[in-house]
């Protein structure tokens, strides 16, 4: 019974997933998403893409366990682990 709102700037796959939880959590008011930080964020899903309209993220029912995934773009950009201190170096 206690309000919360999902922290989600992790990407699409975890928009995903925090979406079906929001969805079916009854004191889940807000979900919080990735907005505008990296143009990766809407290629690396083929469409139906997440995308918020008018404030919402529309639910779709889907077979799969979760999105697929363009992969080949992915593996272009591989995993980089992020030194300590970056967040010294943000929005300069």
């Amino acid at each position: 019974g206690v309000q919360f709102s999902p922290h989600n700037p992790s990407g699409p796959v975890c928009t995903w997933h925090s979406l079906q939880v929001a969805a079916v959590a009854p004191r889940c008011d807000l979900l919080e998403i990735q907005f505008e930080e990296s143009p990766l964020y809407e290629q690396v899903l083929p469409d139906p893409r997440l995308l918020a309209q008018d404030g919402s993220l529309k639910l779709t029912l889907t077979p799969a366990p979760g999105p697929e995934l363009k992969r080949e773009l992915l593996a272009k950009h591989p995993f980089q682990p992020v030194p300590m201190g970056i967040e010294s170096q943000m929005n300069r």
